[in-house]
């Protein structure tokens, strides 16, 4: 008997150990969270990415994730985020549509009935904002013009090429164009011209194939076109291909698609915007918003990624982020 009372008391305390093991090693969240995801461009490659990785990311942090596009409508992202708070979600991540001061009272009703607010997007000053998670677009457009300015040795014809805009393309022209002009004053920006998707159902890709053919047609001098995005780029240096013309090809964002345009030698460079990592950041950053582990003086708590460049000579060294 007394063997066997030992022999008890030993798997008691061998069970509690392992229990105490097994809380000290797993670390799961100890509270599931409802979030809405308002969403913008559901339509462009680039900013899909970074939605799905955000949903990923989140429910391995124990978030439950409603995703819902606007494309580029405010009203639209009103009525979002206006469906969120009826739903009752904790937490709700948005990428501004359009006109931002459109959806800014829907954010206000959020904010009110205790929702945390994040947003995808540096300039969103809302005072209800708790979380502005977004890439350095401003850095990728400087970096993209800086290189293209170094490798044309400060003279030459440069062309931009567009697409939809969004916040985030403005930003990046717009810093492309200051830097070119302040820093290489040598250099002409020609013209800047959008892909003309029009009523035809074509992708970026589709569309800057077609846009460099009609730009290289009206500059048949120009050294460089700096595109927007690496979709347009993907296109845009497929048109260069068939006109045999030696013209530098930049993009920006890190898709699959861009990369193998650049694995190719039809782009010169790329900057990857690193979409993956920010909606990780972003995902974890809300996580600690709805647990409170962000202290008060840290918000609106900032989550900013930086780009990384790839040229020909690296292309092989990329991998998704």
């Amino acid at each position: 008997m007394a063997i066997a009372a030992c022999g008890a008391i030993a798997l008691l305390a061998l069970v509690s150990s392992c229990q105490s093991q097994a809380s000290t090693t797993l670390q799961l969240p100890t509270a599931r969270y409802k979030v809405g995801l308002a969403a913008n461009r559901t339509d462009l490659p680039d900013s899909q990415i970074v939605y799905d990785a955000f949903v990923k990311s989140a429910q391995g942090l124990g978030m439950d994730v409603e995703v819902a596009g606007s494309i580029n409508d405010p009203d639209e992202q009103v009525r979002q985020i206006d469906r969120f708070v009826g739903n009752r979600v904790d937490a709700i991540v948005i990428d501004p549509a359009g006109d931002w001061d459109v959806p800014g009272e829907a954010v206000k009703r959020a904010a009110a009935a205790g929702i945390k607010i994040v947003g995808l997007d540096e300039f969103l000053d809302y005072e209800a904002m708790k979380v502005l998670a977004y890439d350095a677009t401003a850095e990728e457009g400087r970096q993209s013009a800086d290189f293209i300015g170094k490798q044309l040795g400060g003279h030459g014809t440069v062309l931009l090429a567009g697409t939809v805009q969004t916040r985030s393309n403005e930003l990046r022209f717009a810093a492309a164009t200051s830097w070119l002009a302040t820093k290489y004053p040598g250099i002409t920006v020609a013209e800047r011209r959008n892909v003309n998707h029009g009523n035809i159902l074509q992708s970026d890709a589709q569309g800057g194939r077609t846009l460099a053919l009609q730009l290289l047609s009206d500059h048949p001098d120009a050294d460089a076109i700096w595109c927007v995005n690496d979709a347009v780029a993907a296109g845009v240096g497929a048109g260069v291909l068939e006109t045999g013309k030696h013209v530098l090809v930049t993009g920006i964002g890190g898709t699959d698609e861009g990369m193998e345009y650049l694995r190719a030698g039809e782009i010169s460079a790329i900057w990857d915007a690193r979409p993956r990592t920010l909606a990780a950041a972003a995902a974890r950053a809300t996580r600690d918003l709805l647990d409170g582990n962000i202290p008060e003086w840290q918000l609106p708590k900032r989550v900013m990624v930086e780009p990384g460049q790839y040229t020909r000579s690296d292309a092989g060294q990329w991998a998704p982020d």
